[in-house]
C-alpha cells in the first residue's frame, strides 16, 4: 500500500472495506472501492449492489458514471481531469491524491504529509537529469490505451492532445536549457555531430514498427486502412457521410475510431461490406507483411470493449474470423505468427474480462487463425495460456474452447492436454471447479472411445460437494454422457449417485440442466425416477412450465449463467417416458403423505397427457394406462374438489378417456363419491364454484364423445341423490334431454 500517507491508511484500514488495498494505483481505478468509502457515510444515497468489482473498461466507466451523478447530486467537487487519470491509471499519484481529496470531503480533515526541508522528492521537476521523461516515454505514461477507445477515440482529439503534451515537453526543455545552460553546453571544439553521437553512445537502433504504432496510435494511417478505404468505401457511400468534416473524412480508419458513436446497423453495414470484397487483399497483404495485421486488429479491438449493440459487436468478430480464416487459407504459417503476435495481445485484455456470452465469440476468433490440425490448435492452446497469463481465467475459457474442436483433430495428444488441464483444476472450488466438470463433459461426449479414462476420475469426482450450480450443472452432463454415450462405465452406480446428487440440488438453474439430462436414460437407469419427480415438482412453476411446454417447436429452455450467457436444455415432453413418470409421481405422493395431490402435481399430468394426445402417444399401451388408472383414481377424482387442479386434471382425464374407452368404466363409483364430496362442498360455500363448473363442463363434455360414455354419464346423474340434483342441476338437465 506504498503511496499513501499513513493517515490515509489507518483511515481506509477503519471503514472495514471489501477488498484490502495492495496496489494504489489499480484498486482504486474502477471506482468500486471509491463508491464503498462514500457508502460508508452515505448510506442511504450509494447502494453498492449497483457498482461492479471487475477491470474491464465498460465496467470502470459504469461505476465512475454512477459516482460522478452521486458527486453532482451531493455538489462534491471532484476534478475529471483527476478521475480520468486514476481510470486510466496513469500514477499511483493521481489515485493518492483523488484519496486524499475524499478523505478532506468526508472527514473535514486535511491530510498530513512531509515536510520536506530542501527539495521535494515528490516533484517531477526536481528529478535527476537521467530520470527525467523525453517525447516518447511521456507520451507512453500521459496517454493510455484505455482512452484511446474512450475519451480519445477521435483521432483528431488524439493528436492534439498529443500536440499539447509534446508543445508542453518542448517548453520545458527551452526553459531548463535558460536556467542551467551548463548542463546543455557543448566541450570546447566539440561539434554538434559529435556531441549528439557522444550523447546517444552508439548507433540508433531501429524501432520495430509494432512499439513504434503502439506509442503514437495517430500516425499517418496505414497500408490496411487503404486496402479496407479503397475496397470498401466505395460499396456503401451512405456510411462515409458519418464521418462529417472530418480531415479524413473518406478512411476507413475514420469510421473504425467513431465505431462506438455510429448506429448499430451501420456499423454493420460498413463491416459486412468489407468482408465481402476486402479479405482476400487484406490477407495478400499480410501474407508479404505480416506486421501489416496490427493495424487491423488495432483499428477494430477498442470498440469490442465498448460497443453494446451485440450484432455489432458480432459483426466485428466475423470481420476478423473471415479474415483469420483467409490468411491460413492463404499462408498457414503466417496466419500463426499473426494470431501469436498480432492478435493475442489485442484479444488477451477481451478474454480476460469477457462474459460467458462473449467468451465462445472470441475463441472462435482465435481458432479462425490456427489450420486444423492438432498440432496447430495445441500450440494455439499454449499460446493463449501465455497471453491471458491469469490461470484462473484461462481454465475458466477451456469449456468453451473445447466445444470448438472438431473430432478431425481429436488425437490422444489433444485430449491428453484438456484431461491435464481439467484434473489441475479439480481441487479449485466454484467457477474453475466447474470448468474442469465442463471440460470432461465435453470431452465424454466428443471421444465416446476415451470414457473409460475419465471414468478413472469417478472416485475424485464423487468427493467434490461444491454447491455451485454449474458445477452441479456440468456434473449432469457429464453423468449423461458417461451413461447414454459409447460403452456402459465399470461403475455406473456411481455415475447414477452424480446425476442424483445434481437432481436433488439445491439451485434451480442446476436442477433444470439436471432434468433435461436425465430424462434421456430414464429407461435404463429407472433408479432415477424418485429423484427425477421431486426435482421437477421442487422447481419454481415458472421453470417447471418451460420444461413442460407443450409447444413442440420449443425445443430448449435458455436459462441465464452468472456470467450473462445461457445454457440451453431441452423440454422434457417429447422425449421423456410417460407412464413411467406418471407412477412415480404418484408413488411420490404417497411417500409424502399427501392427502390431494398439489398444483405442481397437476400441472404434469397436465403434460403427460395433453389434451390433444394421440394414442399411438401412449406406447405403453391402453392396459397399463388404464391400471394406473385404477391405482391413482382416489387422487386424480378428489382433485374436482380442488380449485386450482381441477381444470389441469379434468383436462388430462378427458384426454385419457378418449383413448382408454371403456377401461375407464369400472372407475366411475369413485367418481360419484368424489362429485357427491364436491356438491357437499359448494353447498356450505356462499360463493360460486369454480370446481363445480369445470365438474359439469367435464361431464358434458365427456357425455358428448359418444359411447361408451353417453350411457356411463346418464347413468352418474341417475345416481345422484336430491341436494346433488339441485347443485348440478344444469347437468341433470342436459343430460336428461
Amino acid at each position: 500500500m506504498s503511496g499513501l500517507p499513513r493517515e490515509l491508511l489507518k483511515w481506509l484500514q477503519s471503514l472495514d472495506l471489501t477488498y484490502s488495498v495492495k496496489n494504489v494505483k489499480r484498486d482504486f481505478s474502477n471506482g468500486f472501492l471509491v463508491a464503498e468509502i462514500f457508502s460508508r457515510y452515505y448510506v442511504a444515497d450509494v447502494e453498492m449492489h449497483s457498482y461492479d468489482n471487475g477491470s474491464n473498461l465498460t465496467r470502470k466507466l459504469d461505476n465512475w458514471g454512477q459516482l460522478k451523478r452521486f458527486f453532482a447530486k451531493k455538489g462534491i467537487d471532484i476534478p475529471p481531469a483527476l478521475i480520468n487519470d486514476v481510470v486510466h491509471c496513469k500514477s499511483v499519484e493521481a489515485a493518492a491524491e483523488l484519496i486524499a481529496i475524499v478523505y478532506t470531503l468526508l472527514t473535514g480533515r486535511e491530510v498530513k504529509g512531509p515536510k520536506y526541508t530542501e527539495l521535494d522528492p515528490s516533484d517531477p521537476a526536481n528529478d535527476p537529469a537521467f530520470m527525467k521523461s523525453n517525447a516518447t516515454s511521456l507520451l507512453q505514461s500521459r496517454i493510455k490505451a484505455s482512452e484511446m477507445s474512450t475519451t480519445l477515440a477521435d483521432q483528431t482529439t488524439a493528436a492534439s492532445r498529443a500536440k499539447s503534451l509534446i508543445d508542453d515537453h518542448t517548453d520545458a526543455q527551452r526553459a531548463a536549457r535558460e536556467t542551467d545552460p551548463a548542463r546543455f553546453a557543448m566541450p570546447a571544439g566539440a561539434s554538434v555531430s559529435q556531441m549528439s553521437m557522444q550523447m546517444m553512445r552508439g548507433p540508433a537502433k531501429p524501432v520495430p514498427e509494432t512499439i513504434e504504432a503502439a506509442q503514437v496510435r495517430f500516425q499517418e494511417l496505414g497500408a490496411m486502412s487503404a486496402i479496407l478505404s479503397e475496397l470498401t468505401l466505395p460499396h456503401c457511400p451512405d456510411v462515409v457521410s458519418y464521418t462529417g468534416s472530418a480531415a479524413n473524412a473518406n478512411s476507413f480508419a475514420t469510421l473504425a475510431a467513431n465505431l462506438v458513436q455510429l448506429p448499430v446497423n451501420v456499423v454493420v453495414r460498413l463491416l459486412e461490406t468489407a468482408a465481402a470484397h476486402s479479405l482476400h487483399a487484406l490477407a495478400a497483404a499480410v501474407s508479404k507483411e505480416p506486421a501489416k495485421a496490427w493495424e487491423l486488429f488495432d483499428m477494430l479491438t477498442p470498440a469490442m470493449a465498448s460497443l453494446d449493440g451485440a450484432s455489432a459487436y458480432e459483426a466485428i468478430v466475423a470481420l476478423l474470423v473471415q479474415f483469420g480464416e483467409e490468411l491460413v487459407a492463404v499462408d498457414p504459417e503466417t496466419a500463426k505468427r499473426v494470431l501469436s503476435t498480432y492478435a493475442l495481445p489485442f484479444l488477451a485484455p477481451l478474454l480476460r474480462s469477457a462474459t460467458a456470452a462473449k467468451a465462445p465469440q472470441l475463441l472462435a476468433l482465435v481458432y479462425a487463425f490456427v489450420p486444423e490440425t492438432a498440432e496447430d490448435h495445441i500450440d494455439a492452446i499454449r499460446a493463449l495460456q501465455n497471453a491471458v497469463d491469469e490461470p484462473s481465467c484461462f481454465f475458466w475459457l477451456l469449456p468453451h474452447l473445447v466445444k470448438l474442436e472438431h473430432a478431425s483433430v481429436f488425437t490422444d495428444d489433444l485430449f491428453n492436454l484438456y484431461i491435464y488441464y481439467a484434473v489441475l483444476s479439480l481441487d479449485k472450488k466454484s467457477r474453475l471447479l466447474a470448468s474442469a466438470v465442463g471440460v470432461l463433459a465435453s470431452l465424454a461426449e466428443m471421444q465416446p472411445n476415451k470414457q473409460p479414462i475419465i471414468c478413472e476420475l469417478l472416485p475424485k469426482l464423487a468427493t467434490l460437494q461444491d454447491p455451485w450450480w454449474e458445477t452441479q450443472a456440468n456434473m449432469a452432463k457429464l453423468a449423461t454422457a458417461l451413461l447414454c454415450i459409447g460403452p456402459v462405465p465399470k461403475d455406473p452406480a456411481a455415475v447414477v449417485a452424480l446425476l442424483v446428487h445434481a437432481l436433488a440440488s439445491r439451485a434451480p438453474s442446476a436442477q433444470v440442466v439436471a432434468l433435461a439430462c436425465a430424462v434421456k436414460v430414464l429407461v435404463e437407469y429407472p433408479k432415477l425416477l424418485p429423484a427425477f419427480v421431486e426435482s421437477l415438482l421442487d422447481l419454481p412453476a415458472d421453470m417447471r412450465a418451460d420444461l413442460l411446454s407443450p409447444d413442440k417447436s420449443h425445443e430448449d429452455v435458455h436459462i441465464a449463467t452468472a456470467g450473462g450467457a445461457t445454457i440451453d436444455a431441452n423440454t422434457l415432453v417429447s422425449v421423456w417416458p410417460k407412464l413411467n413418470v406418471a407412477k412415480a409421481l404418484m408413488d411420490s405422493a404417497r411417500a409424502h403423505s399427501l392427502d390431494t395431490l398439489e398444483p405442481a402435481h397437476a400441472e404434469v399430468i397436465a403434460a403427460l397427457l395433453p389434451s390433444d394426445i394421440i394414442p399411438h402417444d401412449l406406447s405403453e399401451g391402453k392396459v397399463a394406462w388404464g391400471e394406473w388408472l385404477k391405482a391413482n383414481k382416489d387422487y386424480l377424482y378428489v382433485a374436482l374438489c380442488d380449485e386450482e387442479l381441477c381444470a389441469p386434471v379434468t383436462s388430462a382425464l378427458l384426454a385419457l378417456f378418449s383413448i382408454l374407452k371403456e377401461e375407464v368404466l369400472p372407475t366411475f363409483s369413485t367418481l360419484l363419491s368424489s362429485l357427491r364430496m364436491l356438491c357437499d362442498q359448494v353447498g356450505d360455500a356462499a360463493e360460486p364454484s369454480t370446481c363445480l363448473d369445470t365438474a359439469i363442463s367435464f361431464l358434458l363434455n365427456l357425455h358428448a364423445t359418444g359411447a361408451p360414455f353417453k350411457e356411463a354419464v346418464t347413468n352418474l346423474v341417475t345416481n345422484f341423490d336430491e341436494p346433488m340434483k339441485l347443485t348440478m342441476g344444469e347437468l341433470v338437465h342436459r343430460v336428461g334431454h
